[in-house]
């Protein structure tokens, strides 16, 4: 128990070292503005970018992001110094030179030539090179795990560190599934029946597959009239997104199997064609297809079910070697994808080599060129002071040994071999310059939709740069009309439904013409020729606030007028319907709500049909009442996402509720502790699930407004190897009535009296799409309180095994304060030693004998009690043969301030004791203390009676016995060092 304790207090005193050493580097990272030199813009309107100079040094700055007090918008140090045109190594430099995120190794752990860790979550190990001109020329090593088979890749590893995936586990269970068959689409309990594969032609179904090991792909057939003909051929062919191969399988006799298929249609049977696919890394959307080759056998006839209610993700492709997606939304077929299960890490071990390399990444480079290319972008092939290859592992909990570590390179002076892995800890470049003027407007900045004065803030990794107060500007709303004109007439154009009472107008028109300026909210202008104009217009409000607005103007004749205007709206149209069409139905659904294209559609072909009737030789007035009819039309422009990205559960710890967790375990919520079981949740969560959530909105913009219409999430939940059994449930504190499922059979459970809802996870990995109907565009779909949560009884099953990825339960506060305070007085204790150990050196370094010192000191009190300034002593000494250091020293000591390191005041009383008893030994009584300070010997305003006596003196160096201050000696020759 000692030694564990002695342990623990080591640990604790390095981590405090270590942490003192942190904050000693940190500090000494530094930016400095010159603001004479630096202005910032101060008048604005709303939107405008932020303009003006700044003129700022760096000294051994992080690269981080600039930011602003206004909005998110941020750029890196090292991005900007480039936009702004200044060179690397000229205008400014970085440590490494390269200007590279680089690696070091942990100072607290050592190098093993067989380096085991535990896998929490993640973790950076890598390999040390030293020297100059570092080429690595061969490169290898070993890692084994200790993982169970999963359905989730249990481990990945990325090297160098730059996010790009360079291992997963490839290897599957060939007969172990995680999942039941994924029909898509299809839906087998609205099958209409059957169609036949024709000769030649592409039948299709999309497919969205998440990472995994290997799939099973299926199509389901139909054979009526016996066995097959051994010399049919019918095949299977899986695209890409963008219909590039991704591979294909031909099976040359269906009566039999082939490796890898499964295919037996007989009468009245169903026979499966059966393919495993290669391992995904990310989630990738395909398209599977089944053809009949157009030669050959093909006497037999194969049906295949399909449906088209609801969603529709598939149809005939086209040709085999041309396939085509503009059909692939008009029906399902009966194809399935099943995901595999990843086999176990343990016993293999993964050799990675050249040959590993390749499979998992397609590069053909060797791995050695991989790292020396690293070591040349990031050290430049300086390796002095030691450069770090990392590898940045990641996955399930696990026990992970590297091992057999080979990294052969040459520098300079000879060849080495690298076996040691390290820890290491990531190191962003630092960079230093002089003073550079930065162009604020490159930065991006912009100013917010408001008016008035605002205090704007510049950041860098947090630590403000500069402030400046503005005045922002936000223009007045106001529209004009019309919006189409006739060619050759004068047309008033006019100020309509402003914000404000506008007193003037400037009017650019967009045709070449000069800008008109006129008092009032009216122009008359003439368009010479049929286009789309864009007229710009400035409007000046009574109260002197001016706007800026441009609009759209359709100029022609009545006639010309009305086809080019319904010729833009028709485009507007089909452009949305084509961005409509790329949802899924029971999105489009909701959208249609909103605006019903096919409706727009429609009013645009009757008013075609219209005007294709009133041929060319009708009234003007005819066509007038047609553009009429378009203008009133509110066509979208388009469907935009205002918000997107992900979560994962420790981002939407805040939205946990334990009531509702109580209340669907059936427990009192009064009964529980809410914060205990916020913490408790999602511990659980985080060792037992991989949870990813996916949010984005879907808002219609038109030519008046933006409107909202819903905000989509996809909750993917999976479980971990180990994780514990328990009813798991995805709670959202929302109302389900306003909540649309992509699965239409999904029956959430609803709590805290229908403002929130259950839904329970049923299936090891499992995906929950929906939306939320959203009419107000005030509901932000990162604010949707929602989390994933088990029952409270697994809590308390989870509470006997404490969570590894979290802090402890019940962790000894007392002891570890203690700890800390008995730490932080041996580091104290230390220091002091340190300090007057230094102190005591230093002093007998430069005055062998103490006599000399006191006699100095001596010298210098009656000095000053003569009047003399420290300049003119120190003149004196210097004369004598006292060298400068000695001087310093001594004028310091009398003074008593620190003569060394920072030092901690503790011993200070009684040096100065000492001091001053040394002085009245050499005076002979009692010593005027008014002379132990520097402001003693100015003009002599503390002058002494007794100033006028002779000096007490020191000569040059050399023992003295005298009790007695001696006299003033004549000069001494500089002593030679």
């Amino acid at each position: 128990m000692a030694k564990k304790c002695l342990g623990k207090l080591l640990l604790l005193s390095v981590s405090f070292v270590l942490l003192v050493l942190a904050l000693t580097a940190s500090s000494h990272a530094e930016f400095s503005v010159d603001e004479n030199s630096t202005t910032i813009v101060k008048q604005y309107d709303s939107g405008d970018k932020i303009k003006g100079t700044l003129n700022i040094t760096f000294d051994e700055e992080p690269d981080g992001n600039f930011s602003s007090s206004f909005n998110q918008t941020s750029i890196s140090l090292v991005e900007l110094l480039g936009r702004m045109g200044y060179s690397r190594g000229e205008e400014f430099s970085c440590i490494p030179k390269s200007c590279k995120v680089s690696h070091v190794k942990d100072p607290t752990e050592a190098g093993e030539t067989s380096a085991s860790f535990p896998l929490l979550s993640e973790a950076t190990y890598g390999f040390e090179l030293s020297g100059e001109d570092v080429h690595v020329i061969d490169a290898r090593f070993s890692v084994h795990s200790n993982a169970h088979a999963s359905c989730v890749n249990q481990l990945q590893f990325d090297l160098l560190d730059d996010g790009s995936i360079d291992f997963f586990n490839p290897n599957f269970l060939p007969t172990v599934a995680c999942s039941e068959k994924n029909f898509g689409c299809f839906d087998p309990d609205e099958a209409e029946g059957s169609v036949v594969v024709s000769k030649g032609e592409m039948y299709c179904q999309k497919f969205e597959l998440p990472p995994a090991p290997a799939y099973k792909i299926g199509a389901v057939l139909q054979n009526d009239e016996g066995f097959p003909d051994t010399s049919d051929k019918i095949s299977m062919v899986v695209f890409d997104s963008t219909f590039s191969r991704m591979l294909e399988f031909f099976v040359p006799s269906l009566n039999t199997t082939s490796p890898g298929f499964s295919f037996h249609p007989t009468k009245s049977d169903e026979g499966r064609l059966v393919v495993p696919l290669v391992s995904i890394k990310n989630t990738t959307q395909v398209y599977v297809c089944i053809y009949k080759a157009a030669t050959g056998g093909n006497e037999t006839t194969y049906k295949i079910r399909y449906e088209t209610t609801g969603e529709r993700c598939g149809g005939k492709g086209g040709s085999v070697y041309s396939p085509t997606s503009d059909n692939l939304t008009d029906v399902d077929y009966e194809m399935y994808v099943q995901k595999m299960k990843y086999a176990p890490l343990d016993p293999y071990q993964i050799i990675y080599d050249d040959e590993l390399y390749h499979k998992a990444t397609g590069s053909v480079k060797k791995l050695a060129r991989v790292f020396d290319d690293y070591i040349e972008e990031v050290y430049e092939r300086n390796c002095t002071t030691n450069c770090y290859i990392p590898v940045h592992f990641k996955g399930l909990r696990q026990d992970i040994t590297i091992e057999d570590v080979r990294i052969e390179y040459t520098t300079k002076i000879g060849s080495f071999i690298a076996d040691k892995t390290y820890p290491l800890l990531k190191l962003k470049p630092r960079v230093s310059s002089p003073y550079i003027t930065l162009d604020l407007e490159k930065l991006d900045f912009e100013t917010p939709d408001v008016n008035g004065t605002r205090e704007f803030k510049i950041y860098l990794n947090d630590r403000e740069v500069v402030s400046e107060e503005i005045n922002i500007h936000k223009a007045f709303d106001f529209s004009i009309g019309p919006e189409f004109a006739r060619v050759g007439l004068s047309v008033v154009f006019r100020i309509i439904d402003s914000d404000k009472n506008v007193s003037s107008t400037e009017w650019n028109f967009g045709d070449g013409t000069p800008t008109q300026q006129v008092d009032g909210t009216s122009v008359s202008h003439v368009f010479t020729n049929s286009s789309i104009y864009n007229v710009t217009v400035s409007a000046t409000a009574t109260d002197g606030e001016v706007s800026t607005k441009t609009f759209e103007i359709v100029a022609g004749e009545a006639r010309e007028s009305a086809n080019l205007l319904l010729d833009t709206y028709t485009k507007r149209a089909n452009e949305f319907k084509t961005k409509f069409d790329s949802f899924p139905t029971w999105i489009k659904n909701e959208i249609k709500k909103k605006a019903d294209i096919e409706s727009i559609l429609s009013e645009l072909q009757r008013q075609r049909v219209k005007l294709t009737d009133l041929g060319n030789n009708s009234d003007e007035e005819e066509y007038v009442k047609i553009i009429d009819a378009l203008l009133e039309l509110d066509i979208p422009r388009d469907i935009a996402s205002s918000e997107s990205g992900t979560l994962n559960p420790a981002a939407q710890y805040n939205f946990i509720d334990p009531n509702l967790v109580a209340e669907i375990s059936g427990v009192d919520a009064s009964s529980i502790n809410a914060e205990d079981v916020k913490n408790k949740i999602l511990d659980w969560v985080l060792n037992n699930y991989d949870v990813q959530t996916e949010f984005s909105s879907v808002e219609i913009v038109t030519d008046s407004a933006t409107e909202p219409v819903l905000k989509k999430y996809k909750v993917v939940a999976s479980k971990k190897a180990d994780a514990e059994s328990a009813n798991v449930y995805l709670i959202v504190r929302y109302p389900k009535e306003n909540v649309v499922f992509k699965d239409s059979s999904a029956t959430p459970v609803s709590l805290a009296g229908g403002q929130a809802f259950a839904m329970k996870l049923t299936q090891d990995s499992q995906t929950i799409e929906f939306f939320i109907r959203d009419t107000s565009g005030s509901t932000s779909a990162l604010s949707l309180p929602m989390f994933v949560a088990p029952e409270l009884s697994a809590l308390q099953l989870a509470s006997t095994q404490p969570p590894e990825l979290v802090r402890p339960e019940g962790f000894k506060w007392g002891r570890f304060i203690i700890g800390m305070i008995f730490v932080l007085i041996v580091v104290f204790a230390i220091y002091i030693a340190l300090q007057y150990w230094y102190k005591y050196n230093y002093e007998n370094s430069l005055f062998k004998n103490k006599d000399d010192l006191y006699n100095m000191l001596n010298f210098i009190y009656n000095s000053r009690r003569a009047g003399l300034s420290d300049k003119e002593i120190r003149a004196k000494l210097k004369g004598m043969g006292w060298k400068g250091e000695q001087i310093t020293y001594a004028l310091k000591k009398i003074d008593g301030k620190r003569t060394g390191l920072w030092e901690i005041p503790l011993l200070s009383f009684w040096e100065k004791k000492k001091t001053r008893k040394e002085l009245e030994k050499r005076q002979g009584g009692p010593i005027d203390k008014r002379f132990l300070s520097s402001n003693a010997g100015v003009s002599g305003s503390l002058q002494s009676p007794g100033a006028s006596r002779a000096l007490g003196g020191v000569g040059r160096p050399g023992p003295s016995r005298s009790s007695s201050p001696p006299g003033l000696p004549p000069r001494q020759p500089p002593r030679k060092p």
